[in-house]
């Protein structure tokens, strides 16, 4: 000690080495040493005569007896160490001194690269055993690159071009907007179309933008876009990861009315999320000739779906086409039947229908937005006519729109199966919208369906839409974008039948191109665990992957639900950014469960037919007081075939305190009239039985009724009830006071009399 090991660096003997690195920023250090035991396999670096904490402790356990590369950091929990934890940080390119200070005697050293990884975790690169840099997919290890060594001569500095992005994907969004939002027949309009190229490491070649024009406009004139029928085509040639390219052209209204451009665009590689392919904007053109003329534009909602029990936000805009300005106007929304709507301190249902929405003031030449929320009550499509009412109203024929959101049928009941529930994402009952207003200028997110993805496990999955902030660098808009708190932002509800309570772990299938789409909260039954339940993906990387981490991801804890009892609960994901998107979900009891691929198929619980029957007995239909009697339930399944799940007695009649000793149940629960009780499952041909002692505690029978119900399909119902009738006896077998109580009473009774006489 003292001689042979330096814990940290600058103590040792020190090598020195002059690097003349090419650009500043992190580099992972790898060193090639020959290893024979325990004592000889640990050294130091560090840079420029400092010693972060970084380059402490580069370690080998592995490939002793040979030549082998490591990059590992050893740690109090890994011994072993960590791989690619030791590393540096250069703050500018030129010459700069790396420095390996020894931490053992007997290390051997033969080469050491400092290698700068330019890629957004989708590769894993790393020195092999014959003197290469490999670079494989993260994902599926298949080889992308290989380099071998040495690259350059030292005094050019060793500069290894590592594959950005291998993928041949990419990911393009695009807006369009136009100088004004008014114009008149004859006048100009200025049209700009913007293509962003969110990959954060794939340039985009090829890139062109096609706008169709709406019958009302004619094209004008540009420098790089060309008109082809109806449809303006603008060439962006290539832009490179996270760039972005416009264009402009010019057309001229030939009508009034409100007029729309719809944009979309292609390029050579493949975009691998379309949903922000698309962008539509609009533009009323008029010319004035009347006093009073609102126009309902357009009805457009956050969401392309709807369920029983979801919500929608519609958004409905008008235009004052005429001279003066326009108040006291409303919306009339007719509902649909078991819809209701929520507009600012408005609300009504389809019995009030229709429902009379405020319009505030609207200047001539001027657009009003008014956001209201409709929920349903059905599985049915929801059919929105929308009128603008208006006294004085000089033309009718602009005042109505109306707007159909298709309804979902993919709701489904799932159940724990040995100790695992399985959901696919688009299988929910309910989608809600966020609890938070909108920021100015945004549409609050909300879920949306996406089929046809070869990826997605069914082909199918959720996204929160609009992406507000889809990069590391767009601000953050509050109430649009991001939902700290669990339920306030866009939220789906799953019906799920836990088997058993316990500790369930949570594995979610998720993509996400950046951290900013990359965040969800879990809750159950409306109630959001803080520090287990908001999930992350770790590693964005645009592919889909399980996501397992609770909050930071440097802690790695296991995000997880707290089941407290068996039975029906609802499982609810709410998004913590917009852009998320999400596949699969996976509860499991087991915590080193990893999930794979796609996971394993859907948990969904099918009903079958069942027929379950409550027999109920007493030990002693009679009793004195205090004593106690025992009740037995026995629950048989006269199904030969089909096991009953999620079975629930009620015991009405007895004491509500009970319920923690009723025994061969899953749960007992107190209830307004005694106690409710509930049992998993009931195989089938098979009896069940569970007991409660009784005592009764005042002079006064128990009349006790049992009702059974069970998710099963029950085929008879009429031997689903029982009732029995506990009584109280005195030892006289009497109801009043006994022959001996009354002597006693006389007796004393003529004692005070004589006493007196």
């Amino acid at each position: 000690q003292g001689q042979n090991f330096w814990g940290g660096p600058g103590a040792g003997p020190a090598l020195h080495y002059n690097i003349d690195i090419p650009q500043p920023g992190r580099y992972i250090i790898y060193a090639k040493a020959y290893s024979t035991g325990t004592e000889d396999n640990g050294i130091h670096v560090g840079i420029n005569s400092t010693t972060p904490e970084s380059g402490h402790r580069l370690q080998w356990c592995n490939g002793k007896h040979t030549w082998t590369w490591s990059s590992a950091q050893r740690t109090d929990a890994a011994h072993c160490g960590v791989p690619k934890m030791i590393y540096l940080d250069i703050a500018s390119a030129g010459q700069n001194t790396i420095t390996f200070w020894a931490r053992e005697d007997g290390f051997e050293l033969d080469q050491f690269i400092l290698l700068k990884e330019d890629h957004d975790g989708s590769l894993n690169c790393f020195p092999t055993a014959n003197d290469s840099i490999r670079c494989e997919n993260a994902t599926t290890a298949e080889l992308v690159s290989e380099t071998y060594l040495p690259v350059t001569v030292l005094d050019q500095g060793n500069q290894i071009d590592t594959p950005a992005d291998s993928d041949g994907l990419v990911d393009l969004s695009i807006a369009i907007e136009a100088d004004d939002d008014f114009t008149n027949p004859g006048q100009v309009i200025t049209y700009t179309v913007t293509v962003w190229n969110n990959d954060v490491a794939e340039s985009a070649t090829g890139v062109v933008a096609n706008i169709t024009l709406d019958a009302g406009l004619q094209f004008n004139a540009s420098e790089n876009c060309v008109l082809s029928g109806a449809t303006v085509s603008c060439s962006l040639a290539e832009i490179l990861a996270g760039q972005n390219a416009s264009q402009s052209f010019t057309a001229i209204a030939n009508t009034t009315g409100t007029l729309f451009v719809d944009a979309t665009m292609n390029a050579d590689q493949t975009d691998d999320r379309i949903s922000n392919n698309n962008a539509r904007h609009s533009v009323v053109s008029n010319q004035p000739v009347y006093l009073l003329d609102a126009a309902l534009d357009e009805l457009t909602a956050n969401s392309n779906i709807v369920a029983n029990g979801s919500s929608v936000e519609v958004s409905a805009s008008i235009s004052n086409l005429g001279s003066d300005p326009i108040t006291d106007a409303q919306l009339a929304i007719t509902l649909p039947a078991d819809a209701s709507l929520t507009a600012g301190d408005t609300s009504c249902d389809a019995g009030s229908s229709p429902c009379l929405v405020s319009v505030p003031a609207i200047l001539a030449a001027q657009r009003a937005t008014i956001v209201f929320t409709v929920t349903t009550g059905s599985n049915s499509d929801l059919a929105l006519p929308v009128e603008v009412q208006l006294n004085g109203d000089e033309v009718s024929s602009n005042n109505t729109a109306s707007l159909t959101i298709d309804a979902t049928d993919n709701a489904a009941r799932v159940i724990s199966v040995n100790g695992i529930v399985s959901v696919e994402a688009e299988q929910f009952s309910s989608a809600s919208p966020s609890s938070l207003s909108p920021a100015d200028g945004h549409t609050t997110p909300a879920w949306s369906l996406f089929s046809g993805d070869t990826d997605a496990s069914a082909q199918a999955y959720m996204s929160v839409l609009p992406d507000s902030r889809s990069s590391e660098t767009a601000p953050a808009v509050s109430g649009a974008s991001n939902f700290s708190a669990g339920g306030s932002g866009p939220t789906l509800a799953y019906p799920v039948i836990f088997e058993q309570a316990g500790r369930y772990f949570l594995h979610v299938r998720m993509r996400a191109d950046n951290s900013q789409n990359a965040t969800l909260h879990a809750g159950l039954n409306n109630v959001w665990p803080v520090a287990s339940t908001q999930i992350t993906v770790c590693d964005p990387d645009n592919q889909w992957q399980w996501a397992t981490t609770a909050g930071d991801c440097t802690a790695e804890s296991p995000a997880y639900i707290d089941v407290a009892t068996p039975g029906e609960q609802l499982l609810q994901l709410s998004a913590a950014t917009d852009g998320s998107q999400i596949d699969k979900i996976l509860l499991t009891t087991d915590a080193a469960y990893l999930a794979a691929d796609a996971g394993p198929d859907a948990t969904i619980f099918i009903a079958g037919n069942a027929d379950v029957e409550l027999i109920a007995e007493l030990s002693s239909t009679s009793v004195e007081l205090n004593e106690s009697s025992t009740l037995t339930l026995r629950m048989s399944n006269l199904s030969t075939d089909t096991a009953a799940t999620g079975i629930s007695v009620s015991i009405d009649g007895i004491d509500p305190a009970l319920a923690d000793s009723v025994s061969g149940f899953d749960y007992c629960q107190a209830s307004d009239s005694g106690v409710i009780c509930q049992l998993a499952t009931i195989a089938a041909g098979a009896e069940h039985s569970a007991t409660i002692d009784l005592a009764l505690g005042e002079a006064a029978d128990m009349p006790i009724d049992m009702e059974l119900l069970t998710l099963s399909s029950d085929t008879d119902q009429s031997n689903n009830s029982a009732a029995v009738e506990l009584k109280v006896t005195t030892s006289s077998g009497g109801g009043g006071l006994g022959i001996s109580a009354i002597l006693v009473l006389l007796i004393l009774g003529l004692r005070r009399r004589n006493a007196r006489g």
